[in-house]
């Protein structure tokens, strides 16, 4: 991606010109702060029209614009810290490189890492989460297609956007002056206004679905999707009642134990770490997952999607590491315990 080019290529002033007017400036703040609040008004202009048209195309360009804000917005914070940390390796960070714009930039992963660890940015691990799930969203759809509930998209979208607006105000609107203030201080008022609106729709939707999420049999969880608590999983069917769509059962479990820990399990187990798909104690299938909030949103239990069994107290095995219950104290599962006792 190439950041921070425009106004870098204009004809050179002369040395007794030494005042120029915001738009002639080559800072390294104005030009990507102003690309990347155009993508944030774009986004807002297309979940409103989608409001009326319902047309799958605008949604399109939600993911691709809301991404592109992110990028942009991300790194702008970065280059006001310090124009070396946008690249790649800043190692091998050449200021000739960057005044072109002709370099590899940072992911942005890799931005918010460094906005967190180097720069000191509070960005919590769910928004963490929201911002690594558009990422993805938007590869899967620029390069392999992507399948989204509508309702799901509109949810998260106001999430980052949120998020977003709150990042500017903090870290980067403060940082600018005269003409510029003004003009992003306009265009913020506006997205805001956007903003307002697409969460009430949101609000909305979940006030009409209480009273018939309240009557469903079955445990209530979030959709991993759209996130809200909104999820009913029985036996028999899982279905989301706010995007609206049903689950497929193991599509389901990897999807929410994803949504629990932040990451894909292939990255998970590729890093060393556990899977976080269990085995049921109770049907066997490799559908349990810790931390699972069921029912109540202060109310986290273990739980199997398959059975809908929920399992308060369990360890890893002292012996062989599988996750076992815990009885009389002891987290050991039976054969370990045999072969212990032996």
């Amino acid at each position: 991606m190439r950041v921070g080019t425009e106004g870098m290529n204009q004809p050179k002033k002369s040395k007794a010109k030494k005042s120029q007017s915001p738009e002639e400036k080559t800072d390294f703040l104005f030009p990507p702060l102003r690309n990347g609040i155009d993508y944030l008004s774009s986004v807002v202009d297309l979940l409103t029209k989608h409001e009326t048209e319902q047309d799958p195309r605008n949604l399109k360009y939600v993911v691709l614009h809301l991404q592109a804000a992110v990028e942009v917005l991300l790194k702008s914070r970065l280059q006001l810290e310090h124009w070396s940390l946008v690249f790649k390796d800043s190692n091998k960070a050449k200021r000739e490189s960057y005044n072109s714009g002709n370099f590899q930039s940072v992911t942005p992963d890799e931005a918010v890492r460094r906005l967190i660890e180097i720069v000191g940015i509070k960005i919590s691990d769910d928004e963490r989460k929201e911002l690594t799930y558009l990422v993805n969203s938007r590869n899967a759809l620029q390069h392999w297609g992507h399948v989204d509930s509508v309702n799901a998209l509109e949810a998260r979208a106001a999430k980052v956007l949120d998020f977003l607006i709150w990042f500017i105000d903090e870290d980067l609107y403060p940082k600018l002056e005269g003409e510029v203030s003004n003009a992003v201080a306009q265009e913020l008022d506006e997205i805001r206004e956007g903003l307002n609106q697409i969460q009430r729709f949101v609000k909305e939707r979940l006030e009409r679905l209480e009273p018939q999420l309240q009557t469903v049999p079955g445990s209530r969880v979030h959709c991993p999707d759209c996130e809200n608590f909104s999820l009913i999983v029985s036996d028999t069917v899982d279905k989301c009642y706010f995007c609206p769509q049903e689950w497929d059962l193991h599509r389901l479990v990897e999807r929410y134990a994803e949504f629990s820990c932040g990451y894909s399990i292939h990255t998970l187990v590729s890093e060393g770490e556990r899977d976080p798909r269990h085995a049921c104690f109770e049907c066997g299938q490799d559908t349990l997952v810790l931390d699972v909030v069921v029912d109540e949103l202060d109310n986290k239990t273990n739980m199997c999607f398959a059975c809908v069994e929920t399992f308060r107290d369990v360890e890893y095995c002292g012996g062989c590491g599988d996750l076992v219950p815990v009885t009389d104290g002891h987290p050991w599962c039976q054969s370990c315990y045999n072969h212990y006792m032996s």
